[in-house]
């Protein structure tokens, strides 16, 4: 598991309970990172992209632009995607080469996933934009206005009855407790807001997870009802995933970071 954050800092772990600090090489801010063709990447302000094998160290990767990253995804085939400030969309099949695509905006984006075939990123303004290939992009219908800081797919429950099916389903998230939903990534519907908290990432490996300001967090498992989940602190939660760690006896679960250098863990 590895978190990046202000400053350059990378940071990973076993256990989620010991992290040992990479060497960046950066002062940037980073933003987000993943595991993509068999090297981390990390993504942050100012162009940033950084890969590294071991998330010990650091290689810095020639960027295309010199605009905020904040976001990626892949498709599994070895394409990547990043996104980031003024409607900024980067693509690579190696992780190492990056170049630039028109992605139809100007506005700031803040997260993309992969699902159903295809990626759908979300920013600034409720801006909703989808592509099959990573290369044309498409303008989207938002049912909002607020911004949108987090997208995930994954699957949830037609009903509260435990043999009921599921159905794949796009959630994103975002300022004031904003949730939307869609089941193929194209056409979107607003979902009653979970709070008045703004959110800022969600993720899905067994259930729906998102977080946010003053540390919030909530799950659910249609997509509809959102439970608040205790966490124990009042930073701001910036990021979560559903990860596997070998070291923990349980092997699965969800990890949180934040402000302060808050990391929470959920298994």
């Amino acid at each position: 598991l590895v978190t990046v954050g202000a400053n350059g800092a990378t940071f990973s772990t076993q256990d989620a309970t010991t992290w040992t600090p990479g060497t960046s090489g950066t002062t940037a801010n980073l933003n987000a990172v993943q595991y993509r063709n068999s090297v981390f990447v990390a993504v942050g302000d100012s162009g940033t992209i950084l890969t590294s094998p071991d998330a010990i160290t650091w290689t810095p990767r020639t960027s295309p632009t010199t605009n905020a990253l904040t976001a990626l995804a892949g498709s599994g085939s070895g394409q990547v995607i990043v996104v980031g400030s003024k409607g900024t969309i980067l693509v690579s099949t190696n992780s190492t080469d990056w170049s630039t695509v028109v992605s139809g905006t100007t506005n700031d984006l803040y997260g993309i996933t992969y699902g159903n075939g295809r990626y759908v990123a979300v920013g600034a303004g409720g801006t909703l934009l989808s592509s099959t290939d990573g290369s044309k992009w498409t303008t989207l219908a938002s049912p909002t206005s607020a911004n949108l800081r987090g997208i995930e797919y994954g699957s949830v429950t037609a009903s509260a009855t435990a043999t009921a099916p599921t159905v794949a389903t796009f959630i994103a998230v975002g300022a004031a407790g904003t949730v939307i939903a869609s089941t193929d990534g194209t056409t979107w519907t607003a979902r009653p807001p979970i709070a008045a908290n703004d959110l800022a990432a969600v993720s899905y490996g067994t259930r729906f997870v998102a977080v946010g300001s003053a540390g919030s967090a909530f799950t659910t498992e249609d997509g509809v009802t959102w439970t608040p989940a205790v966490t124990g602190t009042t930073q701001n939660l910036n990021a979560v995933t559903f990860t596997v760690l070998t070291a923990k006896s349980i092997g699965v679960g969800y990890e949180a970071v934040g402000d302060q250098g808050t990391n929470l863990t959920g298994f």
